[in-house]
């Protein structure tokens, strides 16, 4: 009779200790989930930068140019973080580092295409999930494709592509949307007919 007692009194004991440490391993269990999928979306837009830069390296002085990086970044970027995408900046790096020059970063969710002249352009969210017109228009004006530098006898420019998304928190255990911002910078690559 005793030992019956005893028994029951363990597994009780077992009961109360599970249900203890049953929410902190689903806190560390979702935690981590979260922490993952944060991570790989970090990365995929991440990719979808780099590519779009290396798109504005390749195409040069085209007139196209910001209109190709703007299309290569619409079909590249994860559909969450297009849906988010809330600036892209092309932009004349002058030293080659990932500094976005002064004045062309646009508050979150202003729908301003203004750029900076001679420095870059920048333009929303909207405009990339949009159809992107043949001519952008004023839109890439400030720092027109066609006068970028990219003869062989002068150093060519430095290109950047600068992009702001957010990423939705799934299991809202560790924290809410998180802000995205990655930058890639190339050398043009020099027009050796020109």
């Amino acid at each position: 009779m005793r030992r019956a007692n005893h028994r029951r009194s363990d597994r009780g004991a077992t009961v109360l200790e599970f249900a203890i440490v049953l929410p902190l391993l689903l806190l560390l269990a979702f935690g981590t989930a979260e922490m993952g999928l944060a991570w790989v979306s970090n990365n995929r837009v991440e990719g979808s930068v780099s590519t779009g830069a290396r798109i504005a390296s390749s195409s040069g002085s085209l007139a196209e140019a910001d209109r190709s990086v703007l299309q290569s970044l619409r079909a590249s970027l994860p559909q969450e973080q297009l849906n988010r995408l809330d600036r892209v900046i092309i932009f004349k790096s002058t030293s080659g580092t990932g500094t976005v020059p002064t004045g062309c970063i646009k508050p979150v969710g202003s729908n301003s295409q203004a750029g900076v002249n001679n420095s870059c352009n920048t333009y929303s969210g909207a405009t990339v999930r949009g159809t992107i017109p043949t001519d952008l228009g004023a839109a890439d004006d400030f720092w027109k494709p066609t006068t970028r530098n990219d003869r062989l006898a002068d150093p060519p420019d430095y290109i950047g592509v600068w992009v702001r998304t957010t990423y939705g928190s799934k299991t809202g255990t560790f924290f809410d949307d998180m802000t995205i911002t990655k930058v890639s910078i190339y050398r043009i690559q020099p027009d050796i007919d020109g």
